[in-house]
């Protein structure tokens, strides 16, 4: 029996010795896993915030778009009224142009 107690012993030493460098390296996984974690919520943060930036961005450049539209809109009309004559002659050569240009192909 003191033999088979003598096994045991030994087993549980080695169990032991092995249990601090398990302990280590498990706690060192975790350390590179809270890392990990950190940097990738970092990242996404950043990314979020770039992606609100260039929508903002992207909303003021439509806006401006649209301005630009109305004021062209409103610049051909009010054309089109102080010069009528104009506008459809004008009209006339565009359709004649694009009518030949279409021909052609």
């Amino acid at each position: 029996m003191a033999t088979t107690s003598n096994k045991s012993n030994s087993s549980n030493s080695g169990t032991s010795s092995d249990a601090p460098t398990t302990e280590r390296t498990a706690e060192t996984i975790q350390a590179l896993l809270d890392r990990i974690t950190e940097q990738a919520t970092e990242a996404e943060t950043r990314i979020r915030k770039a992606a609100q930036e260039a929508e903002g961005g992207l909303r003021n450049r439509a806006g401006d778009a649209r301005e630009n539209a109305k004021e062209l809109t409103a610049g051909v009309e009010n054309y089109m009224h102080n010069h009528p004559a104009q506008a459809l002659g004008i009209a006339f050569v565009g359709g004649m142009f694009l009518s030949s240009f279409l021909k052609r192909r």
